[in-house]
């Protein structure tokens, strides 16, 4: 797999990958999360790193290199986090990395 892509689409719910196997600072991919509503997400693999999720209401998809705004608190260590509002682009950024293997997984609520 790879940063931003489906795992499995269900009829009320969205399994993404937004980082694969990530072990170095990176942007991450937006994806489009207009047709869902709320999400909760893992970040698993970090030894000492920083992730942040990202969102944006741009009208068109952000350039990966744009960072948008940051959802909740920095991520130092694995855990999971809930957003009960999603933008309408979302991605997961590395900010800051020194070791580890970074993975960010999200499961998303359908508005439909």
């Amino acid at each position: 797999m790879a940063n931003g892509e489906i795992v499995a689409k269900y009829k009320l719910a969205l399994h993404v990958k937004l980082l694969d196997a990530q072990v170095a600072a990176t942007d991450g991919v937006w994806m489009d999360m207009g047709d869902y509503a709320e999400g909760t997400f893992e970040v698993s693999g970090i030894t000492v790193a920083t992730v942040q999720l990202r969102g944006s209401n741009a009208a068109v998809r952000p350039v990966n290199t744009v960072h948008g705004t940051q959802l909740g608190t920095d991520i130092t260590a694995d855990s999971h986090r809930d957003v009960a509002i999603l933008p309408r682009w979302l991605k997961a950024r590395i900010s800051a990395y020194t070791s580890g293997t970074i993975n960010a997984l999200g499961m998303l609520k359908t508005t439909k």
